[in-house]
C-alpha cells in the first residue's frame, strides 16, 4: 500500500461508521431515537462512546440541533468538549448539563459565572480547562478543588489581583496560561510566589519576563520549568534560568544580550531554541545539542550551528559562510526572506539532509529542472513530504511528476504559480494526482 494513502486504523473505521449509523437515525426520527438508541449506546465501550461523541461534535456540516439530540443520548457524557463546536444560542445548554468532562474549552462560550462554577464543581476529574476572559474570583475559588488539573488557561482581559491569583495553588498544575492584563499587574516577586505554589509547574504561557522572575527567588530553588520566554536577557538573567531551572528543554529568547550564548551549553537538556532579533549578533551555537532552532532577525554562520538539529527554520536572517556543513539529521528547514543567493548553499543542504521531511524556502535562488533530476539520481529527498517554494521560476511541471515518482511520501508541492507552470499544465497535474493516488 502506497505511503500516500495510508491504511485506516480499525478504530477509525468503527468509530466512522458508527457515527454515520447515528446522524441516519437522527436524520430519520430526530429526538425519538434516543429512546430507541440508549440501550444500544450504553452497551459500547466508553472510549468508544467518547470517540463517537468528539467526532460528532467536530462535523461542521451537521446542525447543532442534531448534536444537541446526540449530546441527549449519550447523557451528557462527554469527556472532551469545545464551545467552538456549537452555535451560541445552545452554549449555556450544553455547558449547563456537562459531566465527566476531562478537556474543557469555553474560549467564546456566552455563559454566565453561575453555570460556569457550576460546571466545574459538577466536573471534578477535569485536566484541561480553558477560560478566557471568565477568570472571577469565584470561578478561581472553585478550580482550586480541580484535583488533576494539568493546564489552565485564564487569558484575556482578566482584571485580577494577586488575592485572586493565590487560588491558583496546586501539585497537579503543569502548564499555565495568564494574559497581558494579569502580567501589568503584578511585579515579578508576585509570578515567583505563584511559581512556588505550583511546585510541578512546566511552563507559564504568555509570560516574557521570566528570567527577571526567576532573580527574586532565593537560592538554592529548583523548580520543574521547562519551557520559558524571556525579553532582553541579560547575563544575570540566564544564570538565574540555567540554576534554578536545570531540566529546561524549550527556550525562547527576545533581544537577549550578546554575552549570554556561551552560558546555553550548560542547559544539557536544551532541545528547543527560539531567538528573535538578534540583528548585531553572529550566533555560535556549535556546542548545543539543540533538535529544533527558530531564528528571526540574525546573522547566521552555518559552521557555527549545532549539528543535532532536526528542524532549522530562519526567517529575516543573513546567512554569512557557504562552506559544506553536514546536517545529516535535519527534517524540517524553513528559511522565510532569508538573505541567500548562492544555489549551492541550498543544495549542500539537500544533499546531505537524507532525513529532510519538510523544505520551504521564499527566495528564488535558481533551482532548476536539471538540480531536481540530480538529486533524484542520487537517491536524495526519499523522505521529503512537503516542498513549498514561493518562487522557482526556473522550475517546470517536470520536476513535480518527477519529485511524485520519486518521492514516496510526498503529499504537498506549491506554490506552483510561483514556478514555470501555466495553467493548463496545473490542471493537468491534479488530474494525474487524483489517477495516481
Amino acid at each position: 500500500m502506497s505511503p500516500k494513502r495510508p491504511v485506516e486504523k480499525l478504530s477509525f473505521s468503527c468509530t466512522k461508521q458508527v457515527t454515520e449509523f447515528l446522524l441516519n437515525g437522527i436524520d430519520i426520527l430526530g429526538e425519538k431515537c434516543i429512546k430507541i438508541f440508549w440501550n444500544y449506546i450504553d452497551a459500547l465501550p466508553r472510549k468508544l462512546r467518547n470517540e463517537i461523541l468528539i467526532s460528532l461534535f467536530e462535523l461542521t456540516s451537521i446542525k447543532t440541533q442534531k448534536k444537541w439530540i446526540a449530546f441527549c443520548l449519550f447523557k451528557f457524557s462527554c469527556y472532551k468538549f469545545d464551545s467552538r463546536h456549537v452555535s451560541r444560542n445552545y452554549h449555556r445548554k450544553f455547558v449547563y448539563n456537562l459531566i465527566n468532562v476531562r478537556y474543557l474549552n469555553l474560549s467564546d462560550a456566552e455563559i454566565t459565572e453561575t453555570i460556569l462554577t457550576r460546571t466545574i464543581k459538577r466536573n471534578p476529574q477535569l485536566r484541561v480547562l480553558i477560560i478566557p476572559n471568565k477568570a472571577t474570583n469565584n470561578v478561581l475559588k472553585e478550580i482550586t478543588n480541580l484535583k488533576h488539573l494539568k493546564m489552565l488557561d485564564i487569558s484575556g482581559n482578566n482584571q485580577l489581583t494577586l488575592e485572586d491569583l493565590n487560588y491558583i495553588s496546586s501539585t497537579s498544575l503543569e502548564i499555565l496560561t495568564i494574559g497581558n492584563s494579569i502580567i501589568s499587574n503584578l511585579d515579578f516577586e508576585n509570578l515567583a510566589f505563584i511559581l512556588q505554589k505550583n511546585p510541578n509547574l512546566k511552563e507559564i504561557k504568555m509570560y516574557d519576563y521570566m528570567g527577571k522572575a526567576l532573580l527574586t527567588l532565593k537560592s538554592p530553588y529548583i523548580c520543574k520549568l521547562n519551557a520559558i520566554r524571556d525579553y532582553k536577557t541579560s547575563t544575570k538573567q540566564i544564570k538565574a534560568i540555567i540554576g534554578i531551572c536545570p531540566n529546561l528543554k524549550k527556550l525562547s529568547l527576545e533581544t537577549p544580550d550578546i554575552n549570554i550564548f556561551k552560558h546555553l551549553q550548560q542547559l544539557t537538556s536544551l532541545q528547543t531554541l527560539k531567538l528573535t532579533h538578534c540583528q548585531n549578533i553572529e550566533l555560535n551555537l556549535k556546542n548545543l545539542t539543540l533538535k529544533t532552532l527558530q531564528i528571526h532577525s540574525a546573522i547566521i554562520n552555518s559552521t557555527k550551528l549545532c549539528l543535532t538539529i532536526q528542524n532549522l527554520l530562519l526567517k529575516s536572517c543573513k546567512l554569512t559562510h557557504n562552506d559544506t556543513i553536514c546536517f545529516r539529521n535535519l527534517k524540517t528547514l524553513e528559511l522565510i526572506d532569508c538573505n541567500i543567493k548562492n544555489k549551492s548553499t541550498i543544495m549542500n543542504f539537500l544533499t546531505y539532509a537524507n532525513q529532510l521531511q519538510r523544505f520551504t524556502m521564499s527566495n528564488d535562488i535558481g533551482i532548476d529542472d536539471e538540480d531536481i533530476k540530480l538529486l533524484c539520481e542520487n537517491k536524495k529527498l526519499k523522505s521529503l513530504e512537503t516542498l513549498w517554494l514561493s518562487m522557482a521560476k526556473q522550475l517546470t511541471s517536470d520536476s513535480v511528476v518527477r519529485l511524485m515518482n520519486h518521492c514516496d511520501k510526498l503529499t504537498s508541492i506549491g506554490t506552483l504559480n510561483g514556478w514555470n507552470i501555466s495553467k493548463d499544465e496545473v490542471n493537468y497535474l491534479r488530474c494525474f494526482i487524483y489517477f495516481k493516488m
